[in-house]
């Protein structure tokens, strides 16, 4: 349950996003020498029923075990009276604590009974204009679609409304406006109001007014959910693996018995237009840098015609250009701009915003926005040229083509999420292969001057707003006026600058194929689908045939070590390190050219470190594959770090950490590690004082020390591949690299927390909100299956913390428990839970919480528990069986820890095995006797 706030404020950077995400008129007759009207879905089974209730029903297959199911209800907290803040997204809250065939939170406890989860397969949001219900559920389960389509018939006019369970919701309701009150919603609101001024926007936040919450009753809530749950107001949204018929079946059984009723006009959304220029200033005290944005307003609707999805694409296309010409020149140093964005967004149903943002700093904020209007300037005047053109068009139909082809796959809960989005706001809703037909008639029809007009239309605006955001520390150092701002426009406008040089367009990365390897050994795990190849360097390659998403792929590769065996200025300049490399190109090779090589490609690769390795990760399209591995051949064979790169990473660097160490609660936080731990704790993370240290030789070789060693690498591929084609590549891009002797393997670096019991407090929040973090280990001895079991303690730790801090208590929003069993390098039992809450509150909610966690050490779990658990545990893996992240991730930690690779079948047997008493010993002898530590942010004044 959440709150969404102005949702279809959407940045339309990509003609793909423009084309997918803008919806579609369903009256697609067009009448004589009217504006074209572009085409609706033609894979959705759209109806209507003589109640008014409509309906959507796509048939789609990944996954292949789920089926996503919507209640869409066209009402938000703009159609709220004055008496009403809060009320629209309180109904949403309370669809979960009672209904027609559900008392309390039996909801809830049906599903998770079932194997479903709480927020990740029953959830709901509130924005101003929709209140959203969203069920996903195994599509196998012919009982469970059907009690889910009475879930959603109860929540369209069957919730009840019970007076406890309104006052127990009101605590749970102020703790998640509690926690979302922090300095970006502070700062995201405060814009809000100032580009929506004069409307009903900004008095009208989903979250409300916690004084509405506080005294809200059942007549208020009936009567605005009587108002507005309207038959002829919603709509039923089915995408899956399920029958069509059979859903539309379940739909009319389901809803059409419900009486239809005349929906009250709702709420205007209009936006006064204002002319001239407008300057506002947001300060926060908890701002940690300054930005600024050039807002220029037009009066534009939804896209639902050819020439407006012409307009758009044209738009973008523009806005996607200026974003990687000014990048390139800030990575190239022929820029001083610290990070520059430019997009255009939908406002509202008659408002669209183009925007022109750049963080900055108060000394230099007048010279960058020169800079950044003189960019503009640039565009204006001579437009872009045609290897920019080439790189977008060549981008987006690659995209679209791929995604228009017989075998792509789109996941179901994304089009769901479009269906949504178009049932509330209108436009246009088309599917990939209409896409393709659209834009390729529009990259027909248009040329180099067409994208320079465009971009000229949208600095034509007469209403204009500039907004600067920073904190409070910084209010008295920045003096800008739309005078002085207008003041250096003209400056720009009149300033000498000349075209964008042309950078050209690389077709290859790879001069001359590497000969390669030999392979030495293939072993099969039928149990799997899988092959292991094994080749003469010593390099290993797991190959998983995983066809469900096709097209696609995903490899992870490691190597044992990672922060684990890095020195201790080393683990200081890891992350600086992949940045600076993945931002640099290749020997040779620069970043931007390596850009317009990828942009006819969908596939990527990266280095990276974590706690116990070296990595690689990569995927994409399959059909790229060989671009993938020539991305890794390069990385490891002629890896560079640029010297303007680096200075650019350098100057953004310091300003970032500069802000960083003057946020007290990063402060706290950071200090708080240091207490927390023994005297194996070093820091990792990076300090202003540290930069002058680091130089691009330094990296390079802390870079080629742990990289080097190829042969050391487990890389593992799961998708929808060729086994035979990628073991050859495999062959010719890793199996010929040289071999390194080493000892490549992860060290147990003893850091634990200190001491069996300590706390820390800090005090800075300018909020009344406590942010507490508890934090516990144990060393252990290894125990078979020691990883199920504590997936098993996680939920039910995770469900009692719900049912007993936020529903019963109402203490919380949210409040979650990790809990990792850690068998390599050493055996380490250890967890964190994390919540914010009332500081007057917060003394009683972590004694709770410890509460929780010992009782189930001592006295173990209940056997419903355990089978609810396993339920869910089963439904899980079932899902993540189809997905490559899961493969990857598991079988490369398989081969690092030395275990078995296990099929999902064979991994649910185990879970299905687990016993009750087996658990509860394991809770006993591993959750008694933890080290403890807590850690609270509190407001300003002390807590009493």
């Amino acid at each position: 349950m959440m709150i969404k706030t102005v949702k279809n404020a959407r940045l339309l950077i990509t003609a793909l996003i423009i084309a997918i995400a803008g919806g579609c008129s369903l009256n697609t007759a067009a009448e004589a020498n009217s504006p074209e009207k572009l085409p609706f879905s033609d894979r959705i089974i759209y109806g209507k029923l003589e109640n008014g209730l409509q309906y959507y029903i796509r048939q789609n297959d990944l996954p292949q075990d789920k089926v996503e199911l919507r209640l869409n209800v066209r009402t938000g907290s703009l159609n709220e009276t004055e008496a009403e803040r809060g009320i629209a997204h309180f109904v949403e809250h309370m669809a979960f604590n009672g209904t027609r065939n559900y008392q309390g939170n039996d909801l809830i406890k049906f599903m998770e009974e079932l194997g479903l989860t709480f927020g990740q397969h029953s959830n709901a949001y509130t924005s101003s204009e929709n209140t959203h219900y969203q069920l996903s559920v195994p599509a196998d389960k012919e009982e469970l679609i059907k009690d889910s389509f009475l879930i959603m018939r109860d929540w369209a006019d069957g919730i009840t409304f019970d007076e406890k369970e309104i006052e127990s919701e009101k605590g749970v309701i102020t703790e998640e406006w509690r926690m979302r009150n922090d300095v970006r919603s502070r700062i995201r609101n405060m814009a809000r109001e100032y580009l929506l001024e004069g409307s009903l926007y900004p008095l009208r936040d989903p979250i409300g007014l916690m004084e509405v919450v506080a005294s809200a009753d059942k007549a208020l809530l009936k009567g605005y959910y009587d108002k507005w749950y309207t038959p002829e107001n919603m709509s039923v949204i089915v995408v899956g693996n399920i029958d069509p018929v059979k859903a539309e079946e379940l739909i009319k059984i389901n809803f059409s018995s419900i009486e239809g009723r005349k929906t009250p006009q709702k709420a205007d959304t209009s936006v006064p237009f204002q002319d001239g220029l407008r300057m506002r200033t947001i300060t926060d005290p908890e701002a940690t840098s300054v930005s600024l944005s050039y807002n220029l307003f037009s009066e534009e609707g939804r896209v639902e015609t050819y020439e407006h999805l012409k307009q758009n694409v044209l738009e973008s296309g523009a806005m996607s250009m200026l974003n990687k010409r000014v990048a390139s020149k800030i990575l190239e140093k022929k820029s001083d701009l610290l990070a520059f964005r430019g997009g255009k967004s939908t406002m509202t149903d008659s408002l669209a915003l183009t925007r022109f943002s750049i963080t900055t700093r108060p000394e230099s904020i007048e010279a960058d926005i020169k800079e950044m209007l003189t960019e503009i300037e640039r565009v204006k005047r001579y437009g872009f040229n045609m290897d920019e053109l080439k790189e977008f068009i060549t981008s987006q139909k690659t995209y679209v083509e791929r995604a228009a082809s017989p075998d792509y796959k789109f996941p179901s809960d994304k089009y769901a999420g479009m269906i949504a989005e178009y049932d509330t706001f209108g436009g246009h809703l088309t599917e990939f292969t209409q896409d393709k037909v659209l834009l390729n008639r529009i990259f027909d029809e248009t040329n180099i001057t067409s994208y320079n007009r465009a971009f000229n239309r949208l600095l034509e605006s007469g209403s204009r707003m500039v907004i600067i955001t920073m904190p409070e520390r910084d209010a008295d150092k920045i003096s800008l006026t739309d005078e002085k701002f207008l003041k250096i426009q003209s400056e720009a406008e009149g300033s000498e600058v000349s075209a964008q040089a042309a950078g050209g367009i690389l077709d290859r990365i790879i001069d001359k194929e590497p000969e390669g390897g030999v392979v030495k050994s293939k072993e099969s795990y039928a149990n799997v689908d899988g092959e292991l190849i094994t080749y003469g360097n010593g390099v290993r390659l797991f190959i998983k045939y995983n066809p469900v998403d096709k097209n696609r792929f995903m490899l992870t590769a490691k190597k044992p070590g990672g922060f684990s065996v890095m020195g201790d200025e080393e683990i200081l300049y890891a992350d600086f390190m992949q940045r600076a490399l993945i931002s640099s190109g290749f020997q040779g090779i620069s970043r931007r050219e390596l850009q317009t090589f990828l942009a006819g490609k969908r596939v990527m690769a990266s280095p990276g470190v974590t706690g116990n390795s070296f990595d690689f990760g990569g995927g994409g399209d399959s059909e790229d594959m060989e671009t993938m591995f020539q991305l890794i051949y390069k990385y490891i064979t002629a890896p560079d770090i640029d010297k303007n790169t680096f200075e650019a990473l350098m100057k953004s660097t310091t300003n970032a950490l500069e802000s960083a160490e003057k946020d007290k609660k990063t402060v706290f936080f950071r200090d708080v590690a240091e207490k927390m731990f023994n005297d194996k704790y070093r820091r990792g993370y990076l300090l202003e004082a540290d930069l002058p240290n680091i130089t691009p030789d330094k990296l390079m070789k802390l870079y080629n020390d742990y990289f080097s060693g190829i042969n050391n690498f487990i890389f593992v591929i799961s998708g929808d591949v060729d086994r035979e084609k990628t073991a050859e590549l495999g062959r010719k891009y890793l199996g010929g690299l040289p071999a390194v002797k080493e000892k490549a393997e992860a060290v147990d670096r003893g850091l634990r927390l200190k001491e069996s019991f300590a706390s820390a407090e800090g005090f800075g929040d300018v909020e009344n909100r406590s942010t507490v973090m508890i934090r516990f280990d144990k060393d252990v001895e290894y125990t078979a299956n020691g990883k199920h079991y504590v997936s098993v303690i996680r939920r039910v730790l995770n469900q009692r913390m719900r049912e007993n801090i936020r529903e019963d208590m109402g203490g919380v929003y949210s409040v979650s428990a990790s809990i990792s069993y850690s068998d390599y390098p050493e055996t380490v039992f250890s967890g964190r839970v994390s919540f914010t809450c009332d500081p007057a509150r917060r003394d009683d909610i972590i004694k709770e919480v410890i509460k929780t966690i010992k009782d189930i050490a001592e006295n173990g779990i209940t056997e419903k528990e355990l089978e609810t658990a396993k339920s869910q545990q089963s439904v899980q893996y079932d899902s993540a069986g189809e997905e490559n992240r899961f493969w990857v991730n598991n079988i490369v930690f398989d081969f690092i820890r030395g275990e078995p690779v296990l099929s999902v079948a064979e991994t649910k047997e185990i879970i299905n095995g687990l016993n009750l008493k087996d658990i509860n010993s394991f809770a006993v002898e591993y959750m008694n006797d933890m080290r403890i530590f807590v850690a609270s942010y509190n407001p300003e004044a002390k807590v009493e």
